[in-house]
């Protein structure tokens, strides 16, 4: 039996010091002979496996830099993926935990970062786990770059979907994500020019990659490229048209003060918590002050202040200098700006939506609990919106003036504001009718002149009355097809 199958069994057999000093000394006699270095190798495999821990973490970078030191090459497949296991299986283990020695993660990077590693499933699996435990390692974004994004499959482009059906974004997504932030804070145009053209050309590959136009476009700002930071954002605030910090960024976008003006009040209509506004708040309120709208500025300064305040932040100079002029202390004190907010982000949504039409529809039904309004138009188009004005009440039959760029069918339409039509005569969602009742006698509904009438409708009428009504339009999903169902019922005389 050769040296190296003795190794092997005692490796095997659990003696791993055993099989160490002999794994050594075959090496030390013949240190170019590769079966020497497999040997000790594999045994060196075993004393960072079972040291794969945080509290055995000093003898795992020990074994780990001893085994970078035999200078495997790339066709030791087997063993280099199981070294790959056992740093998954550390970072994993360290998740959620936090220890003295921060510096840790730097070591073990540098100790296995040469090691020419096969882009097996352990390959992808060592990313997910430094995914998972980046909050407490700075350097996570170089180790994705070494990692190397090219390496990502078609696959990894797609999103997680989790068993309850909740979808999270891809591996690609989000690792191109982490990038975007490092060379964002990272300063050199050099390096910043470069990755912008490596999103670019993800951006136009991946167009469904959610959150790569927003990365993109703070990019191209950072390089003053700002229309086509603006070219790269619109589709993205159309998607997210309810999310403050996309608005936000559509206003450090502009160059216009007046267009500034108009995103940022777009931004603070959307609303959000106090913590959250701070940058944006701060912001409008220079450019308020700027554009002479003091009171306003007013209030979103002392909304600023008293977050910071509350949270035991930092309050900038800026602030603070502000609040000790003149005009702050004598300019009137306003409860909200949210008229303010509505009069200039009109502006903001027509660049980005277009101008607004005004749509005639007829509330079909109204979900009390969540706010949003079914409706159809005139041509039978159904969609829905959320009721955000609580002051106007909606009931089913309401004829309702939509002010809004397009009515979507497949997803709430965005609408700007509403109201209650006064008159509805002069529409398609009605019509009148009359003829005598025959009720179902299970339910104690009719169908007159074609007209679905409810038994509730009906209570004090018997059969063979006749009666008048007037109907609104309806879709019968049973039959799916268009009908007519009464709003109100009357006898004749």
């Amino acid at each position: 039996m050769s040296v190296f199958s003795d190794i092997t069994v005692l490796r095997k057999g659990g003696r791993i010091e055993e099989a160490y000093e002999m794994a050594k000394n075959a090496l030390a006699e013949n240190p170019d002979d590769i079966w020497a270095k497999r040997a000790l190798a594999w045994v060196l495999y075993e004393f960072i496996n079972r040291n794969a821990s945080v509290e055995n973490r000093e003898k795992m970078f020990s074994y780990l830099t001893e085994f970078g030191g035999l200078d495997l090459p790339a066709d030791e497949e087997m063993v280099l993926s199981s070294v790959l296991w056992c740093l998954r299986k550390f970072y994993a283990n360290c998740g959620g935990l936090q220890f003295d020695d921060c510096n840790f993660y730097d070591q073990l990077f540098d100790a296995y970062k040469g090691l020419p590693f096969p882009k097996s499933d352990a390959y992808f699996a060592l990313l997910r786990a430094v995914l998972a435990n980046k909050k407490n390692w700075e350097r996570s974004q170089m180790f994705i770059e070494w990692w190397g994004v090219e390496n990502f499959r078609e696959e990894d482009f797609e999103p997680f979907v989790m068993q309850n059906g909740r979808s999270l974004l891809s591996l690609a997504e989000r690792c191109y994500i982490d990038l975007s932030k490092y060379y964002e804070a990272d300063g050199s145009a050099d390096n910043i020019s470069a990755f912008t053209d490596r999103l670019r050309d993800v951006a136009c590959k991946y167009p469904k990659l959610t959150y790569i136009p927003y990365y993109l476009a703070k990019l191209l700002i950072k390089q003053e490229k700002n229309e086509e930071a603006i070219v790269a954002l619109k589709p993205f605030v159309k998607s997210k048209p309810k999310d403050f910090w996309v608005w936000q960024l559509m206003a450090e976008a502009h160059s216009e003060d007046e267009d500034k003006l108009a995103f940022y009040c777009k931004a603070l209509e959307c609303g959000g918590k106090d913590e959250m506004l701070v940058g944006v708040r701060e912001s409008a309120a220079l450019l308020f002050t700027k554009l002479g709208f003091c009171k306003e500025a007013k209030y979103e300064i002392d909304k600023v202040i008293a977050t910071k305040e509350k949270n035991h932040w930092r309050i900038s100079a800026s602030i603070l200098n502000i609040r000790n002029l003149p005009w702050y202390k004598t300019s009137e004190t306003l409860k909200t700006n949210c008229p303010f907010y509505e009069k200039h982000s009109d502006r903001a949504e027509g660049v980005v939506f277009g101008e607004r039409k005004k749509f005639k529809v007829l509330a079909t039904f109204v979900n009390a609990k969540n706010g949003y309004i079914s409706f159809v138009t005139e041509d039978k188009q159904s969609g829905f919106f959320k009721n955000t004005n609580k002051k106007i009440i909606v009931k089913a039959g309401d004829v309702l003036e939509l002010d809004a760029v397009e009515l979507e069918t497949d997803k709430p339409s965005c609408v700007k504001r509403f109201a209650v039509a006064q008159d509805d005569e002069n529409t398609n969602f009605f019509r009148k009718f009359e003829g005598k009742v025959r009720k179902n006698p299970q339910s104690g509904f009719a169908i007159v002149s074609g007209v679905f009438v409810s038994s509730g409708l009906l209570k004090g009428v018997t059969d063979n009355e006749l009666v008048s009504g007037k109907a609104m339009i309806s879709f019968d999903k049973k039959k799916s097809k268009w009908g007519w169902t009464a709003v109100s019922v009357s006898l004749k005389p």
